[in-house]
């Protein structure tokens, strides 16, 4: 996949520059104690978790297939969404954060895997403040096939 250079048997920091090389949308790396959690700030489109599932899929794929990644005992992305307040000052805003279990993820045959399953193996979602109406949109527009997903994440 993407993450050729990435390592985990090397240094936290190198690891963390490697995972931002992933993808130009990574704006943080949290590395320790065998976690790897990345902030990721979504574009502003109608359904951010739609738009972006192919992406996230991508990034979680290239940690999987990494050197000793096999160590990896979670791995996060917490996707934000970019705002702007009433004095039209830029910021982001959380959506939602999701959680895999990195052994389970070693077990997955990616061939073939479309988002919407690849979502529905989430372990664990946390809805941030721009959260709800994401996740409202995104199992609207996606009905059954989102199930595993959406029930995780509490929308039905």
């Amino acid at each position: 996949m993407f993450g050729s250079s990435l390592d985990f048997t090397k240094k936290p920091e190198v690891v963390i520059k490697a995972v931002k090389a992933l993808d130009g949308k990574i704006v943080d790396v949290h590395y320790a104690d065998n976690e790897l959690y990345i902030d990721y700030l979504c574009p502003v489109t109608r359904n951010p978790l739609v738009s972006q599932a192919e992406a996230v899929k991508e990034i979680v794929e290239s940690v999987r297939e990494a050197k000793g990644a096999e160590t990896l005992k979670f791995v996060g992305v917490i996707l934000h969404e970019p705002t702007v307040d009433k004095h039209n000052n830029k910021g982001s805003g959380k959506t939602m954060e999701l959680y895999w279990d990195a052994p389970t993820l070693a077990k997955i045959n990616w061939k073939g895997l479309q988002d919407w399953q690849f979502l529905g193996l989430v372990d664990q979602v946390d809805l941030g403040p721009l959260g709800a109406d994401a996740l409202k949109k995104y199992c609207g527009e996606r009905h059954g096939s989102a199930e595993a997903f959406c029930r995780k994440a509490g929308a039905w």
